[in-house]
């Protein structure tokens, strides 16, 4: 009888080294590859810091390690988050009115930015949105005729225009500057200026009367803050001129909310979209009464879309003091 050769069994120790071969080939291969280093930028190189505020500084492009220098230490107080969205960022608190510049370097790349911080007076900037009606009528004709009313001629209702900046800023002028959009606001060309008066508490009334240069007839609206930062920011102005208020104590609660503190967390790892809005509000009840005489009530809301710490307004310089 003839025997037939036993037929060799795979090894299975040679198949796992054969796999295990394989991986750290494909381990080294991706050692070999070279991370990429992104260049320093950032969306603009001068900002504007309320004295008593910060502003967050996004970092638009960048490798998330970063250190400051140069700056004047009674102006502002920066500090570095680097893992804010897109690249990290820096927050710069406003302690003293004044003008200086930090350099940015990003220690991974060597690269350097300076950036221009003016630190002014508390002022709030403002893009116009929509008008929103508020009627109160339950004949549908008559509140579809209205709304297209507004619609198309909102101009007539209120002195604003869909993308014009309102800039207010608060000191012992309390000026205001109307451009008519963000690129006129950058280039520092005014559409319309005046002084005004805002009146906000807790228990209300809550107004602000503009009184425009060239007009002799204050316009004066109700104001309706929904977003609590909007809301606070807009009680902060009202309590300016309080003794609890002063200069230091303003410097003080500045630094204590935004450095080393649980608060200046929360800040970190956010998303830079900001949909803070204030309505500025108007009674035309007696002017849709002449066409409309069934209506009850129409209240005319003028959204106004606030610009935030994460959402910037390139100002001309010389707007601002």
């Amino acid at each position: 009888m003839k025997l037939k050769p036993l037929r060799r069994q795979p090894s299975y120790q040679r198949i796992a080294l054969s796999y295990l071969f394989f991986a750290l080939f494909i381990l080294s291969c991706k050692n070999e590859e070279t991370l990429e280093v992104k260049d320093l930028q950032f969306i603009q190189e001068t900002y504007y810091v309320p004295e008593g505020d910060y502003v967050n500084v996004h970092v638009a492009s960048g490798n998330q390690q970063y250190s400051l220098s140069g700056f004047d230490e009674d102006l502002i107080s920066p500090m570095v988050s680097n893992t804010d969205f897109p690249a990290g960022s820096i927050y710069v608190n406003g302690l003293k009115k004044g003008k200086t510049a930090i350099t940015v370097k990003d220690e991974v790349s060597g690269q350097e930015v300076q950036l221009t911080i003016h630190v002014v007076d508390p002022f709030l900037a403002l893009e116009v949105s929509d008008v929103i009606p508020m009627i109160k009528n339950e004949d549908y004709e008559t509140v579809q005729a209205i709304r297209e009313q507004v619609r198309t001629e909102p101009q007539r209702f209120f002195g604003f225009e869909t993308r014009e900046v309102l800039i207010l800023q608060q000191n012992a002028d309390n000026q205001f500057w109307v451009f008519k959009n963000e690129e006129e606001a950058a280039r520092g060309t005014v559409h319309k200026s005046g002084k005004f008066t805002l009146t906000f508490s807790y228990g209300g009334p809550n107004r602000l009367r503009l009184d425009y240069e060239d007009s002799d007839e204050p316009i004066e609206y109700a104001l309706f803050a929904p977003n609590q930062t909007v809301f606070s920011s807009l009680l902060r102005w009202s309590q300016n001129g309080e003794p609890e208020n002063s200069a230091a104590n303003v410097q003080s609660n500045a630094l204590r909310s935004s450095i080393g503190s649980k608060s200046a967390e929360i800040r970190q790892n956010t998303s830079p979209v900001e949909n803070y809005e204030l309505f500025l509000i108007k009674d035309f009840t007696a002017i849709f009464k002449e066409t409309h005489p069934e209506v009850e009530e129409v209240e005319l809301f003028q959204s106004m879309r606030v610009y935030g710490q994460r959402r910037y307004l390139k100002i001309a310089d010389g707007i601002l003091e």
